[in-house]
């Protein structure tokens, strides 16, 4: 920076500087340390500059840390990211596990085939959303099982790695997890490493809309084939037409 430049600034400065932090500087000046008030605010600018970059990292949403209001705000950030994501749903039945998917536009191309977003583990259904990247790494992470209840952990566990490091971000993907273990399960896994069982569970884009009209016409003991046509038309009431379906008997 020329010279002449820096003036133009420390005279900037001057103008808006009030009264009493003037003579603040006189008093610092006047301790021999600096040689002008001009230099003292070069000088805190300049240290200002060096500690910003950290200052702005203890903000609490940066780190997985608590807030003062006790929330882990990058957790909360990650099932927001998962809400975005072409939703999925999981239906408990009488008779099994349904779990139907919606498939999102290809917008990357004319046309093509994105990744199942459901998938058959061993004797397991998991399904996702949120952002795929995050989904394939978890995949790449589960072993296969027969039961839904040690798929779900596995899950949780990759989720809690990411939840408590600070060397890594929260995963931004909501799973769904359905199988046979004595009778039909259907399990939830929040970013957190929250694992939840539902009858019904549904999270993505549009997910009110497809919960509330599954409950209107879930009952206990529902036949797969019901809670398909049901699952079916809840979607389309949420926009969904283009739809992955798959289904355990048990």
């Amino acid at each position: 920076m020329e010279k002449g430049c820096l003036v133009d600034i420390m005279r900037e400065v001057r103008i808006v500087i009030p009264d009493e932090l003037d003579r603040v500087l006189e008093g610092i000046v006047s301790t021999g340390l600096f040689s002008s008030k001009a230099e003292v605010v070069r000088a805190a600018l300049i240290y200002f500059l060096n500690i910003l970059p950290t200052a702005t990292g203890r903000g609490y949403d940066v780190g997985n840390m608590f807030s003062p209001e006790g929330r882990v705000l990058q957790l909360e950030y990650a099932l927001e990211a998962a809400k975005h994501g072409a939703p999925i749903l999981a239906i408990k039945a009488g008779n099994g596990v349904l779990m139907v998917a919606g498939k999102p536009k290809a917008y990357m191309g004319i046309s093509g085939k994105g990744p199942s977003k459901i998938r058959k583990i061993g004797d397991v259904l998991v399904g996702f959303t949120g952002l795929g990247g995050d989904a394939e790494y978890v995949y790449s992470r589960i072993r296969p099982q027969k039961s839904p209840w040690n798929v779900a952990k596995e899950i949780s566990r990759v989720f809690e790695e990411h939840a408590v490091r600070s060397d890594v971000r929260p995963l931004g993907v909501f799973f769904a997890v359905g199988g046979i273990e004595g009778e039909p399960k259907v399990y939830a896994i929040e970013p957190s490493g929250t694992i939840s069982e539902y009858d019904v569970v549904c999270w993505g884009k549009g997910y009110s809309k497809i919960l509330s009209y599954v409950a209107e016409k879930y009952a206990e003991k529902i036949s797969l084939s019901d809670a398909e046509k049901i699952a079916i038309e809840a979607m389309a009431k949420a926009g969904w037409k283009e739809l992955e379906v798959e289904k355990i008997v048990g």
